[in-house]
Formats: C-alpha cells, structure tokens, sequence
C-alpha cells in the first residue's frame, strides 16, 4: 500500500499529558475523532541481549492535525545460544510481522498505509530479496516475513531515531515515563512525509554476513568403456580374437615394409600372452589413466585413491601392478606382482566367470586365491561372491534346505 499525502502544515497532537506521562497512564483512544487517514508504522530493532518491536498508529485529520500513539510493543530475550547481530535483527523483525498481525486482526480496521522500519541493511537486503537465495535459518523467517508482510515495504530508518531502540536496550522506568519517544515515536512521523527518513541508495551489506546459500554442483565423470568388452561373453573368445586382430595389424605391417608374413593356422602362447597385456592396458588407461600419469612420472598416488595402500607401480611395458614386499620371493614375477584390475570392469567379470568354470564352479575363496596369482581384482570379494550367486548351475546344485517344524513337546517336559 502507497502512501497518502496530506495537506496543509500538520501539527502533532499529544496522545498522553505531562500529567499522564509522570503518573505512566496511556491515553486508551489511539486516533483521532474523524481521521481521513490512518497508518501504522511497525519498528524493529535488537542488541545483543534482547530484541524487540513496536507499533504506531499514525491518524490524520481533516484540518490536517496528526496524531501519533503508541499501539503496541513486543520484546524478547537474546537466546543463550549466541546469534550474530545480523541475525537478532532479523528475529525482531519477524517478531514486528507476527505483532502486526494480532494488531490488525483486533482493531479490523482498514489503513491507508503500512510501513515498517528497520536501522539493519543486512535485515533490509535480506527481505528484497526471494528467500531461497539464503541459508535455512534466514531463508524460513524471511519467507514468513513477506508472506505476512504482503507488500508493505521495509525501509531504513537511523538507529538513534528507531523507538525499537528502546525495547532492545533498556531504560530506567524515570525516563521510560518521560520518554516522547517511545510514547510517540519519531519526531518526524508527526510531520509531513517529505520529513520522513529519505530511503537512498544503501550501500551493500558485507558479503560474509549476508549467508547466502551455496549450491554445489558436482560433474560426474563416466568412463567410456570399450565396446570390445561388451561384445563377447567368454574371457577365452575374447583374448583369441584380440590375438588374431593383432596378427593382422602385424602382417599389414610387415607387408608394407616387405617382411615374412606369419600365416600360422594357430595362435602361439606369446600371442595369446600379448593379446592379455593389450586388454589389460587397455582396461587400466580407462581406469586408472590418471594414476599411471602420475606414477609415469614420479609421483605418488593421491592419498584418497582406494589403491594407495597395495602400493601400485608400472612395469616396464606400462602395466599396473601390485607392490608389496615380496621382491627377493622365488615365486614368479606375475604372483608377487599381480596385475591390478578394477572389480565393476566387464574385462573383470569375464576373467571371474572364466575361472569359475574352469574350476569347476569353485566357491569365491578358492576364485580368489587362484586369480591372485597372476591378477589382482580391486574389491575381489564381493565380485565373486556375485559371480558365485548369479551362477545358475551352482544355486541349482546349492539348494536352501526346507527346515521342518519341530514336534510339540511332551507333557512330561511341559
């Protein structure tokens, strides 16, 4: 609601005597007789240990006379739990909202304006702005403040002339009774309204008492995964075509540099060997790209990587590998320095299930020491026990056996 004008040289109307004010009585009628115009004015202010607000009405009459009373007025003590200032501010005027409320809904009066006035810009900027852009704790009480508010609009007033000022702080019962004040308001609010606090342009609130609320956004980062994977179901069908493709890259070259061929029907053990080395690299550059960079260099895996603790390095081909301290062993180099692979990779999952069946559908733990030999699955546990559960052959031959209900006791043991 805008405000209204009014005409000619107002002059203020005391609402309570000298007499009044020494004795503490309050003049029980707050407007004029014949008012054209009414208002409230709602004040709000907080220090460090307490908050408060207080309502004014303001009444205009025909010839101009202004009065100003004293309507109601609210305090609350600063919790124990230490809020910032900014904070307090904000609580008094939610407290200025809720007043206001009970003040209308008992008068039921329709005003020709409703302002309310706050020294905090902190306050002031949080309630130009929507809610949401705040943390939880401004966010729910400036919400509450603009739905109950509606569009009466917030400005600033200076804090010695903020009749708040005296819920929030204090004041001998001497100069309470003496105080126009707090009886009447501001000086200014018995003028016109050209006299009236000039809203300029406020310099903004520091940012670090403004809380706004952070979004976090956060890029997730899927790896692409060769199709090849994918393609075949059999660990061993895999590795046999890896082979043969790789016999054919190395033909196309030979011929182009005018060397023999290698027309075998058969597939070598070297090649086979080769084509697992292939996949293998293949597997951990969609993996662990980012690790080898760093080892590849002379850096040390990031301390948040899950493989920090089995110690990784590269070999001398680029394949990752298990550390330890098992070098001056006399077991082969593949076992005391067993390949790494990731355990939710489809290359991981085709070698489980190849040594599943090649032992025979063997349970997880003996999968594990045996792949372990030469391989070392990251989170190889929970990937056979699946393996070993989706297996239809082994739930088959591993059935849960129906337990049968005991008998009833006799009556002897009754």
């Amino acid at each position: 609601m805008g405000r209204r004008s009014t005409q000619g040289s107002p002059r203020i109307v005391a609402g309570i005597s000298s007499s009044n004010q020494r004795t503490g009585k309050v003049d029980r009628f707050i407007f004029l007789p014949n008012a054209v115009s009414v208002q409230l004015h709602c004040f709000a202010d907080a220090s460090k240990v307490a908050y408060g607000c207080c309502i004014y009405a303001r009444s205009v009459d025909e010839h101009g006379t202004v009065k100003v009373q004293l309507v109601s007025a609210k305090s609350r003590v600063a919790p124990l739990k230490r809020l910032s200032i900014p904070r307090l501010e904000l609580c008094a005027a939610q407290l200025a909202a809720r007043l206001y409320t009970k003040v209308t809904q008992a008068l039921e009066l329709e005003f020709d304006a409703v302002l309310f006035w706050s020294d905090s810009t902190v306050v002031l900027d949080w309630l130009r702005a929507p809610s949401y852009h705040w943390k939880t704790f401004v966010a729910n009480r400036v919400s509450e403040i603009q739905t109950t508010t509606h569009d009466a609009p917030w400005e600033h007033v200076p804090g010695t002339q903020n009749p708040a000022d005296l819920v929030s702080r204090g004041m001998h019962v001497s100069d309470f009774l003496e105080s126009s004040l707090w009886h009447h308001g501001p000086e200014w609010l018995g003028t016109s309204e050209e006299n009236w606090p000039q809203q300029k342009e406020l310099e903004p609130a520091p940012e670090d008492q403004m809380e706004r609320e952070t979004v976090a956004a956060v890029a997730a980062c899927t790896v692409k995964i060769n199709p090849i994977f994918s393609r075949y179901s059999h660990f061993t069908k895999l590795i046999r075509v890896t082979a043969w493709i790789s016999r054919f890259r190395r033909n196309c070259q030979s011929r182009h540099l005018g060397q023999h061929l290698h027309l075998d029907t058969t597939l070598s053990v070297e090649e086979l060997e080769g084509a697992k080395h292939q996949l293998v690299r293949l597997v951990q550059s969609e993996t662990y790209q980012q690790k080898i960079k760093d080892l590849s260099t002379g850096k040390l895996v990031s301390p948040k990587s899950t493989i920090r603790n089995l110690l990784p390095f590269c070999d001398e081909i680029g394949i990752l590998r298990v550390g330890g301290r098992l070098r001056h062993s006399n077991e082969p180099y593949e076992t005391k320095h067993p390949i790494l692979l990731p355990g939710n990779h489809p290359f991981t999952k085709l070698l489980a299930r190849h040594y599943h069946h090649k032992l025979l559908h063997g349970g997880p733990r003996l999968m594990l020491a045996v792949i372990r030999e030469n391989y070392w699955p990251v989170n190889g546990k929970r990937l056979l026990r699946g393996i070993t559960r989706s297996c239809y052959e082994c739930t088959r031959t591993n059935p849960v056996p129906v337990r049968q209900p005991m008998g009833q006791l006799p009556a002897s043991r009754v």
